[in-house]
């Protein structure tokens, strides 16, 4: 299993997936963690990770953590997609789309300046999302390593 944490430390919103790379490192579980406080994935380095997790990891379950913004009801919340996610797109960033699922949380609302809702989002919302990520994770984890022990 790979877990591709996307985003920057230096924004409160967008080191919501760095915390979470933190967090899963602490935990000591069993999969490839990228993306952490001290070595984040931004856009300006995302195109070597995502090419080493192709080329390195070709047969293993990725799971994408991002930070996103929603409706203003649906900041706090946790949003997972069946085809991974495509980081940046809403600060208008194209590129290429990672993971076999994603795992979105929503830090700031959709109607407001991107960038502004990133920089200003609660630090207890983006914390709060952290352990809520954190705990899915590790429930996949679990879920997918007793499916390979009982198919042996």
């Amino acid at each position: 299993m790979v877990i591709c944490c996307i985003g920057t430390p230096k924004v409160i919103g967008d080191s919501l997936a760095p915390k979470v790379g933190d967090a899963l490192l602490k935990h000591n579980i069993n999969a490839f963690i990228y993306g952490t406080s001290s070595n984040p994935i931004t856009a300006l380095n995302y195109m070597t990770y995502y090419n080493h997790i192709k080329n390195c990891h070709k047969d293993d379950f990725v799971i994408a953590v991002d930070c996103a913004l929603g409706n203003k009801p649906e900041i706090g919340s946790i949003k997972l997609t069946k085809h991974g996610i495509m980081p940046g797109k809403a600060i208008g960033k194209e590129l290429q789309t990672i993971g076999n699922i994603g795992i979105l949380g929503q830090v700031g609302d959709i109607k407001k300046p991107p960038f502004e809702e990133l920089k200003n989002a609660n630090d207890n919302v983006v914390n709060s999302l952290v352990e809520k990520i954190v705990t899915i994770i590790i429930t996949l984890q679990d879920a997918l390593y007793l499916n390979k022990k009982s198919a042996i």
